[in-house]
């Protein structure tokens, strides 16, 4: 059912939550368009940052007599960056069950780059979910459903008169991790980008898409499966040009390839077992997506038990010489020696 604006109006306090970014945003712009308040020098209208004003200066704000509007809108972004415990200690949080009948305050649940995924976002969502329905607030929850997928990125292009093929919307799909509602997003940039072309080409997406990390990631461990040292090394100097500080990133860098091979792992252990359906044993990837596990299993049908554990010691050697900081060398080196090591071992089983 599409998104009521206008029914949402019926409530003082909202919150706008969930993993599809792109939906979030068209909710919170058709709320403030049906308010009235669209103008972009809406003198009713204020967006704060969580963080950056305490609780009470939300309420503050949102309690103004409005001047020039019905509705005195506050939207606060990255509202999981404040627990309601926290936000309490400026002021009661019963206040919010008797804002006035002018008020309108939105909280919006902003993905956070520190957050590793859906899950943990929903966890720090939750707190504040709880307080809006106790408060007789409206809470709007946008979520990718399970099995979207690049299917439906060409008949989005199509309505926009533009072709984009199936082996292009998979690709653009896993420029951006496999999130669709990223993949939407630049699509609508895309449209916009090419101009007058009638189609959407992959040309068209190195040029203008800003992959996810762990694309490169993903294609730099891909060239290490293949042997592929300059395809791998080019990937990662994407990833260390991409980095203001390379050196706190390295060991990030090294906990993305170490996961993977992990998922690997039990992916292999899936294939030779020949089962029918897999389902990862870590418990922070219990909610792989269709994508991704798909990837996986194609990825490990390439690979053996041996090839994935020498891979593992090479980033644990990795990981040892970052922690014990070895003197005159640079991280990106340390991680350039790990890479080449994989793809040597890649090479040797290959060719063994």
């Amino acid at each position: 059912m599409p998104f009521d604006a206008v029914a949402a109006l019926n409530h003082r306090l909202i919150l706008i939550e969930g993993d599809y970014a792109s939906e979030r945003l068209r909710a919170l712009e058709a709320i403030i368009a049906a308010a009235g308040l669209d103008e972009p020098d809406a003198f009713d209208r204020e967006t704060v940052i969580a963080s950056e004003k305490p609780f009470a200066e939300w309420v503050a704000a949102v309690e103004t007599v409005p001047f020039m509007a019905e509705r005195r809108c506050v939207v606060v972004r990255n509202v999981n960056r404040v627990s309601p415990e926290d936000a309490s200690e400026s002021l009661n949080l019963d206040c919010l069950k008797t804002l006035p009948e002018s008020a309108l305050l939105i909280l919006v649940a902003d993905d956070e780059t520190k957050v590793k995924d859906d899950n943990s976002r929903a966890e720090r969502a939750s707190p504040w979910r709880k307080i809006v329905q106790a408060s007789k607030g409206m809470v709007a929850i946008f979520t990718v459903k399970e099995g979207a997928s690049s299917r439906s990125l060409p008949e989005l292009a199509k309505a926009s008169g533009k072709k984009l093929s199936p082996r292009t919307a998979s690709l653009l799909t896993e420029m951006v991790a496999g999130r669709h509602d990223r993949a939407e997003e630049e699509l609508h940039k895309l449209i916009l980008f090419v101009g007058d072309a009638p189609e959407i080409t992959p040309e068209h997406l190195k040029l203008s898409v800003s992959p996810e990390p762990e694309h490169n990631v993903f294609q730099m461990l891909d060239a290490c499966w293949s042997g592929d040292a300059r395809g791998a090394l080019t990937q990662l100097h994407r990833l260390r040009d991409r980095s203001r500080d390379f050196d706190g990133e390295a060991r990030r860098l090294l906990g993305l390839v170490a996961s993977q091979l992990r998922v690997l792992w039990q992916a292999r252990n899936s294939v030779e077992k020949a089962s029918p359906e897999w389902e990862p044993e870590e418990r922070n990837l219990t909610k792989m997506k269709d994508y991704p596990r798909r990837l996986a299993l194609q990825t490990a049908r390439r690979l053996d038990f041996p090839t994935l554990l020498e891979c593992m010691e090479a980033v644990r050697e990795a990981n040892r010489l970052l922690t014990a900081g070895s003197q005159g060398v640079e991280p990106v080196e340390i991680v350039e020696q790990a890479v080449l090591k994989i793809c040597q071992t890649a090479r040797s089983r290959r060719s063994a």
